[in-house]
Protein backbone atom coordinates (compact mmCIF):
# COMPACT_ATOMS: atom_id res chain seq x y z
CA UNK A 1 0.00 0.00 0.00
CA UNK A 2 2.07 3.42 -1.25
CA UNK A 3 1.45 6.98 0.47
CA UNK A 4 -2.10 7.58 -1.13
CA UNK A 5 -3.60 4.83 0.01
CA UNK A 6 -2.44 4.40 3.54
CA UNK A 7 -3.22 8.10 3.76
CA UNK A 8 -7.12 7.84 2.10
CA UNK A 9 -7.40 5.09 5.43
CA UNK A 10 -7.43 7.89 8.05
CA UNK A 11 -9.50 9.93 6.02
CA UNK A 12 -13.61 10.30 5.01
CA UNK A 13 -13.02 7.26 2.85
CA UNK A 14 -16.43 7.67 0.92
CA UNK A 15 -15.65 11.50 0.16
CA UNK A 16 -12.42 11.00 -1.22
CA UNK A 17 -13.23 7.88 -3.42
CA UNK A 18 -15.80 10.01 -4.97
CA UNK A 19 -13.40 12.86 -5.17
CA UNK A 20 -10.53 10.78 -6.55
CA UNK A 21 -13.23 9.11 -9.19
CA UNK A 22 -14.26 12.33 -10.50
CA UNK A 23 -10.77 13.76 -10.96
CA UNK A 24 -10.20 9.97 -13.13
CA UNK A 25 -13.67 10.81 -14.94
CA UNK A 26 -12.53 14.51 -15.36
CA UNK A 27 -9.14 13.17 -17.06
CA UNK A 28 -11.21 10.70 -19.20
CA UNK A 29 -13.37 13.52 -20.37
CA UNK A 30 -10.13 15.65 -21.57
CA UNK A 31 -9.39 12.64 -23.26
CA UNK A 32 -12.35 12.50 -25.33
CA UNK A 33 -12.92 15.69 -26.31
CA UNK A 34 -9.70 16.70 -27.49
CA UNK A 35 -10.15 13.33 -29.42
CA UNK A 36 -13.10 14.65 -31.10
CA UNK A 37 -11.99 18.32 -31.52
CA UNK A 38 -8.96 16.38 -33.22
CA UNK A 39 -11.28 13.99 -35.59
CA UNK A 40 -13.88 17.23 -36.20
CA UNK A 41 -10.44 19.02 -37.93
CA UNK A 42 -10.20 15.74 -39.87
CA UNK A 43 -13.32 15.58 -40.57
CA UNK A 44 -13.96 18.74 -41.76
CA UNK A 45 -11.45 18.27 -44.93
CA UNK A 46 -12.50 15.02 -45.82
CA UNK A 47 -15.10 14.84 -48.61
CA UNK A 48 -17.06 11.54 -47.69
CA UNK A 49 -17.73 13.35 -44.51
CA UNK A 50 -18.55 17.36 -45.53
CA UNK A 51 -19.14 16.74 -49.12
CA UNK A 52 -16.54 17.45 -52.11
CA UNK A 53 -17.85 21.41 -52.43
CA UNK A 54 -17.85 21.92 -48.09
CA UNK A 55 -14.88 19.79 -48.05
CA UNK A 56 -13.17 22.20 -50.55
CA UNK A 57 -13.93 25.25 -48.77
CA UNK A 58 -13.09 24.09 -46.06
CA UNK A 59 -9.10 23.25 -47.10
CA UNK A 60 -9.19 26.70 -48.72
CA UNK A 61 -9.97 28.36 -45.30
CA UNK A 62 -7.41 25.74 -43.41
CA UNK A 63 -4.69 27.42 -46.14
CA UNK A 64 -5.45 30.28 -45.25
CA UNK A 65 -4.84 29.83 -41.76
CA UNK A 66 -2.52 27.27 -42.06
CA UNK A 67 -0.39 28.05 -39.34
CA UNK A 68 -3.42 27.96 -36.42
CA UNK A 69 -5.12 24.79 -38.03
CA UNK A 70 -2.02 22.76 -38.01
CA UNK A 71 -1.06 23.59 -34.48
CA UNK A 72 -4.58 23.03 -32.94
CA UNK A 73 -4.59 19.69 -34.85
CA UNK A 74 -1.15 18.67 -33.53
CA UNK A 75 -2.12 20.36 -30.09
CA UNK A 76 -5.49 17.91 -29.25
CA UNK A 77 -3.88 15.09 -30.51
CA UNK A 78 -1.34 16.22 -27.91
CA UNK A 79 -3.20 16.62 -25.00
CA UNK A 80 -5.46 13.62 -25.98
CA UNK A 81 -2.28 11.35 -25.11
CA UNK A 82 -1.25 12.96 -22.51
CA UNK A 83 -4.54 12.67 -20.58
CA UNK A 84 -5.37 9.42 -21.74
CA UNK A 85 -2.32 7.59 -20.81
CA UNK A 86 -2.35 9.44 -17.25
CA UNK A 87 -5.48 6.88 -16.45
CA UNK A 88 -2.68 4.25 -16.95
CA UNK A 89 0.56 5.91 -15.23
CA UNK A 90 2.90 3.49 -13.35
CA UNK A 91 4.27 6.04 -11.42
CA UNK A 92 3.58 5.15 -7.31
CA UNK A 93 2.42 8.71 -6.22
CA UNK A 94 0.31 9.20 -9.11
CA UNK A 95 -3.45 8.88 -9.73
CA UNK A 96 -4.79 5.96 -12.31
CA UNK A 97 -7.18 3.82 -12.46
CA UNK A 98 -5.44 0.27 -10.94
CA UNK A 99 -5.19 2.56 -7.58
CA UNK A 100 -8.63 3.84 -7.18
CA UNK A 101 -9.88 0.02 -7.89
CA UNK A 102 -7.12 -1.16 -5.41
CA UNK A 103 -8.78 1.42 -2.86
CA UNK A 104 -11.87 0.08 -3.78
CA UNK A 105 -10.28 -3.55 -3.04
CA UNK A 106 -9.01 -2.52 0.09
CA UNK A 107 -12.19 -0.87 1.07
CA UNK A 108 -14.87 -3.34 0.06
CA UNK A 109 -17.19 -3.06 3.02
CA UNK A 110 -17.12 0.49 3.38
CA UNK A 111 -17.01 1.39 0.02
CA UNK A 112 -20.18 -1.08 -1.49
CA UNK A 113 -23.76 0.23 -3.45
CA UNK A 114 -25.11 -1.48 -0.11
CA UNK A 115 -23.69 0.62 1.70
CA UNK A 116 -25.18 3.93 -0.54
CA UNK A 117 -21.40 4.36 -1.24
CA UNK A 118 -19.63 5.63 -4.77
CA UNK A 119 -17.96 1.99 -4.66
CA UNK A 120 -17.67 -1.07 -6.47
CA UNK A 121 -19.12 -4.17 -6.49
CA UNK A 122 -16.73 -7.16 -6.67
CA UNK A 123 -17.74 -8.18 -10.31
CA UNK A 124 -17.32 -4.72 -11.41
CA UNK A 125 -13.75 -4.77 -9.86
CA UNK A 126 -13.17 -7.84 -10.95
CA UNK A 127 -14.43 -6.68 -14.63
CA UNK A 128 -12.35 -3.56 -15.07
CA UNK A 129 -8.78 -5.85 -13.65
CA UNK A 130 -10.24 -7.99 -16.32
CA UNK A 131 -10.23 -5.12 -19.34
CA UNK A 132 -7.04 -3.82 -17.59
CA UNK A 133 -5.31 -7.08 -18.49
CA UNK A 134 -6.58 -7.87 -21.79
CA UNK A 135 -5.83 -4.41 -22.52
CA UNK A 136 -2.10 -4.24 -21.22
CA UNK A 137 -0.46 -4.81 -24.67
CA UNK A 138 -2.21 -1.68 -25.67
CA UNK A 139 -1.44 0.15 -22.80
CA UNK A 140 1.95 0.10 -23.23
CA UNK A 141 1.92 0.92 -26.72
CA UNK A 142 -0.08 4.03 -25.58
CA UNK A 143 2.97 5.07 -22.88
CA UNK A 144 5.54 4.13 -25.15
CA UNK A 145 3.96 6.25 -27.99
CA UNK A 146 3.57 9.02 -25.28
CA UNK A 147 7.58 8.81 -23.97
CA UNK A 148 9.18 8.30 -27.34
CA UNK A 149 6.89 10.87 -29.17
CA UNK A 150 5.35 13.23 -27.20
CA UNK A 151 7.53 13.88 -24.00
CA UNK A 152 10.73 13.37 -25.76
CA UNK A 153 12.05 13.46 -29.40
CA UNK A 154 13.85 9.65 -28.87
CA UNK A 155 17.10 9.43 -31.46
CA UNK A 156 15.83 6.29 -31.63
CA UNK A 157 12.17 5.58 -31.98
CA UNK A 158 10.28 2.83 -32.05
CA UNK A 159 7.69 2.41 -34.90
CA UNK A 160 4.44 2.22 -32.77
CA UNK A 161 1.05 1.15 -33.87
CA UNK A 162 -1.68 2.21 -32.05
CA UNK A 163 -5.20 0.59 -33.55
Amino acid sequence: MDRMESKINHMNIDKQFTEYLDRLKDLYQASLWSYYIYEGLEEIRAPNFVGQEEAEKNVKIWKQFNNFFTIARQATNVYFFLELTKLFDTQEQALKIAKLINIAKNNKKRLSKKNNAPGLEESDLLEIDNLLEANKDLIKKLKDYRDEYICHEDINKNSISIN
